[in-house]
């Protein structure tokens, strides 16, 4: 494991784990960019369109808004276990300033315009650690990372390329 040593590093972590993860959920990551020194960060990701309150769900409808939601979730996760050494149980434990209370936020938001058969956030936030600490999860976000981290750009087809061949050597 590497352990991210500045502000920048548990950043570009971040962003890695919501790239791969949206990648792995089949999800399509356009690009990822990142330039501390303008604090310019972004993960530009393909979601797809969601019924409006008014119309019904779809099974379809659960499964992408719970990959979206997985994606979402991925990078605080990411950021906590490179941080800490792992991830705690709790959603929000908030042990890194950088844990973004806006993706955490956006997930509830997500999660809330679902009917009441929607995704429980705990048991997501369950399968995003289990992602990230897996022995692929884990070799493929701190590839992408430490792309990002020399290039400050990736294509999303460069985080895939990266992100397969690093879980391919793990496997």
């Amino acid at each position: 494991m590497t352990e991210p040593s500045s502000e920048a590093e548990r950043a570009a972590f971040f962003i890695a784990g919501q790239a791969v993860n949206a990648w792995h959920e089949g999800l399509t990551v356009e690009r990822i960019s990142f330039f501390p020194e303008s604090d310019e960060v972004w993960v530009d990701v393909n979601e797809p369109a969601f019924p409006s309150a008014d119309e019904p769900w779809r099974a379809g409808d659960y499964r992408n808004a719970k990959s979206v939601i997985r994606a979402l979730l991925a990078g605080p996760a990411a950021q906590e276990y490179y941080s800490f050494g792992g991830c705690s149980d709790d959603l929000a434990s908030g042990r890194d300033a950088f844990t973004a209370d806006r993706v955490v936020w956006r997930a509830l938001d997500l999660a809330g315009q679902m009917p009441a058969r929607g995704p429980v956030l705990p048991q997501l936030w369950r399968e995003v650690r289990n992602f990230v600490e897996s022995e692929e999860g884990r070799a493929a976000i701190c590839v992408v990372a430490q792309m990002l981290l020399e290039y400050g750009e990736l294509t999303g087809s460069e985080v895939s390329d990266f992100a397969r061949h690093a879980m391919r050597r793990t496997g």
